[in-house]
């Protein structure tokens, strides 16, 4: 589990905590999964739905995408409906308040993961990091998500190529189709150029015509502002447009070091239960937002080599829970999925790599290895090399494979996160 705002961390679990796993057959329930279609590709392309997944689509393979996003105010304040508010519309009495209308923007990394590839599915993890610094770095992860669904098309990242070539002069109204060369990730394809156009948006995507893999896409949308009377002024408000483009920069295969398939220690189980807390640590040394930090991973689905986990939980100050949840997918491709075999732990030394991610920077390591006050257990840290890096820490039970704990520390957010974890069933 790769920390995610604002579960992230799992530090060492005590050795009472260990579990103890014993053989049992697999069965049929513990290899069933919920596919959610294409539907927005297969409206366009109605030959998705049975076609199978492009043929680099591999498990382990990841796609990385350099992207940017800026929002342009259409005014310069905007209305803002709240019981606080000192202004109100006469006609329905409703308390709003007029706030500036600013812009943002920011660049950064998305990455997705094909954790495993079956005949009717496709299973695939994304992760978004921000580019701190005005894009210069380091990265912070933003967010994280999973997704398992039909292998033709997963969202916009990959069509088909045989049907793509077959729609590949699609024109009609608000589409505009046409072929070029492009280049991405250091090489040029042979590529089709499509834009799709509303009465507000603009959508243009790139794909590789031999692979069917996007290249680049980009997104303009607009919001027309409106006049409103304030203090018995006519002003502008609300409104703007946003922007959205990403390339493709890198395509490579992760080499974990697992067995393929799922370990025994999570057969039968159907949740894992976290506890820690997380805190921010602001630049003058002062701390804020410390509190407690409950995380529940629910296996909703699986195969024998991924599983589907509903995630959800609340970091609680004082006695205000702030929820959270999303789904996840993982798999023994990962360089930290949620288990491994055992077997595997133990072939392991510390100091050795495993993973060392050309795009990110990032190098995944053992850093530990042995016994503590916390147990038998083996810790694999991820980081990029230089000061101010974000730092995950990864904690394995070496007799039972299970992830037990996990910390992660973000110098760039201030933030620090940890949980272990407290029980399974």
């Amino acid at each position: 589990m790769r920390a995610t705002s604002p579960v992230i961390v799992l530090a060492m679990i005590p050795s009472a905590l260990a579990i103890s796993v014993s053989a049992q057959p697999r069965t049929a329930e513990e290899h069933s999964y919920d596919v959610a279609p294409n539907t927005d590709a297969m409206l366009l392309m109605p030959e998705l739905k049975n076609a199978p997944a492009p043929a680099f689509v591999k498990p382990g393979v990841q796609l990385t995408y350099l992207g940017g996003s800026a929002t342009i105010p259409g005014s310069h304040i905007v209305l803002v409906p709240g019981a606080n508010g000192a202004l109100s519309n006469k006609a329905t009495g409703e308390p709003f308040s007029v706030e500036d209308n600013t812009g943002a923007g920011g660049m950064g990394l998305t990455q997705l993961t094909v954790i495993a590839t079956h005949r009717d599915a496709v299973a695939a993890q994304t992760v978004s990091f921000l580019l701190n610094n005005g894009g210069q770095g380091p990265l912070t992860t933003v967010t994280e998500s999973g997704i398992t669904t039909t292998p033709g098309a997963v969202g916009d990242l990959w069509i088909n190529p045989d049907v793509l070539r077959k729609y590949a002069d699609l024109q009609g109204q608000g589409i505009l189709s046409f072929k070029t060369r492009y280049k991405a990730a250091g090489r040029e394809f042979n590529a089709l150029w499509r834009t799709v156009s509303g009465e507000n948006s603009s959508t243009t995507y790139v794909y590789d015509l031999d692979s069917g893999l996007l290249l680049h896409n980009a997104m303009c949308a607009t919001t027309a502002a409106s006049n409103a009377m304030i203090n018995g002024t006519l002003q502008s408000t609300g409104g703007g447009t946003s922007l959205s483009q990403a390339t493709l920069i890198a395509v490579r295969q992760v080499q974990s070091p697992w067995k393929p398939r799922l370990p025994r220690v999570l057969d039968g189980v159907r949740r894992l239960r976290y506890e820690g807390s997380q805190q921010v640590t602001l630049p003058d040394g002062n701390v804020i937002g410390g509190g407690t930090l409950r995380v529940q991973l629910s296996i909703t689905g699986r195969a024998e080599d991924f599983v589907q986990i509903h995630r959800e939980g609340a970091t609680i100050i004082g006695n205000v829970p702030i929820p959270f949840s999303g789904d996840l997918v993982g798999g023994p491709v990962q360089i930290t999925p949620v288990a491994v075999d055992p077997a595997d732990l133990a072939r392991l030394q510390q100091g050795q790599v495993l993973d060392t991610d050309p795009a990110t920077k990032m190098v995944s390591t053992v850093s530990f290895v042995g016994r503590s006050r916390m147990g038998d257990v083996l810790v694999v840290t991820t980081a990029a090399p230089g000061p101010r890096q974000q730092r995950v820490d990864t904690v394995y039970d070496r007799s039972t494979g299970l992830m037990v704990g996990s910390a992660i520390t973000d110098p760039m957010t201030g933030m620090a996160s940890q949980v272990t974890l407290t029980g399974k069933d």
